[in-house]
């Protein structure tokens, strides 16, 4: 992150990626509301909604025996935000898919409840 803050290139194409976020508005992708550069810290900081379940990962290790109808609703919720980014003009690309980068909320889980009941 240092270099990011040091180099002027570098904090363009912070500034960019994050303004490219803020205008991402799909129901599976998350929000961004807003960020700042923290001089002294050296940090670059962000306020995103909150996913009170953690990361996917963090999620699977505390449920081990998750339904299958589960795990193809989140597949299909991956995929629909991955189709958003990729028909973006120019396409976005994602870099760094894994579990620890994809968060569970509360809502979906209560979605699931309501169509159980």
């Amino acid at each position: 992150m240092d270099d990011a803050l040091q180099s002027s290139e570098h904090l363009q194409i912070v500034y960019s990626e994050v303004c490219l976020l803020r205008m991402l508005k799909h129901e599976n992708i998350t929000k961004l509301y807003t960020s700042w550069v923290d001089d002294k810290k050296k940090t670059i900081n962000t306020i995103t909604e909150l996913f009170t379940l953690g990361s996917l990962r963090q999620y699977r290790k505390k449920h081990k025996n998750v339904e299958l109808m589960a795990i193809k609703n989140w597949a299909r919720q991956i995929l629909q935000g991955l189709q958003y980014l990729h028909n973006h003009n120019p396409p976005i690309i994602h870099r760094d898919l894994k579990c620890d980068n994809m968060f569970v909320s509360l809502m979906e889980i209560m979605e699931k409840l309501k169509l159980e009941i």
